[in-house]
């Protein structure tokens, strides 16, 4: 009986270990992420303060970045 247990919580340390090591991975990414929306957020604001108005290919660009990340999130 003790043996199965040994071997039950060995398994289990494991598995909480590769748990660990893959959620530690993912607080970067979502950091990174966080990062790449400010960055776009901030264009677009200054964009659509501009007295023009006009959506320049920039902008274009940053929005087709930004929704590739928003899916990118969402998986």
């Amino acid at each position: 009986m003790e043996g199965a247990a040994q071997t039950i919580l060995s398994n289990a340390g494991q598995l909480l270990s590769k748990e660990y090591q893959q959620l530690r991975g993912v607080g970067g990414e979502v950091a990174e992420l966080r990062d790449d929306l400010d960055v776009l957020n901030a264009l677009l604001v200054m964009q659509s303060e501009a007295e023009d108005g006009a959506v320049d290919r920039f902008v274009q660009v940053c929005m087709k970045q930004l929704r590739e990340l928003a899916y990118d999130a969402e998986d």
